[in-house]
């Protein structure tokens, strides 16, 4: 294996501490640290360690995120669709309701029958008040 020089060591170190570097730059870095003390005192203060990513918790944590997002949009769009159902602006829900409806049906998907339930009670509500005021 080719030795590499102090400097370009110490500019690798972040890149293997953040698990960026190739697996080549990686132990190449092992090698001249078994090596140097200068750099192995480097590596200490900096804990040249492997790092794992949990990939699970990130991709749970990117799913809620859009879980809510959605949710937000439904609940949005919903009222915004039900707003606009009394004057001209009733034409707008043949691109609002469905699009809620898609919406609601591959963010809820086990759920889905809720979407159509929820928009039933938003309406009730809000011709309820509507019309008793």
């Amino acid at each position: 294996m080719n030795k590499i020089s102090c400097e370009i060591c110490l500019d690798l170190i972040p890149l293997v501490n953040d698990d960026i570097a190739s697996e080549d730059s990686k132990d190449a870095v092992r090698e001249h640290i078994k090596e140097c003390k200068s750099c192995r005192s480097f590596c200490s203060k900096n804990h040249l360690e492997e790092h794992k990513m949990d990939d699970a918790r990130i991709v749970s944590k990117m799913k809620n995120e859009l879980y809510f997002i959605a949710l937000i949009v439904i609940i949005f769009g919903a009222m915004l669709g039900i707003a606009l159902t009394d004057g001209m602006g009733i034409f707008y829900n043949i691109l609002i309701m469905p699009t809620i409806g898609m919406i609601g049906y591959f963010t809820l998907s086990k759920k889905s029958y809720l979407v159509p339930l929820i928009l039933f009670g938003f309406m009730y509500v809000f011709m309820l008040i509507k019309y008793t005021t």
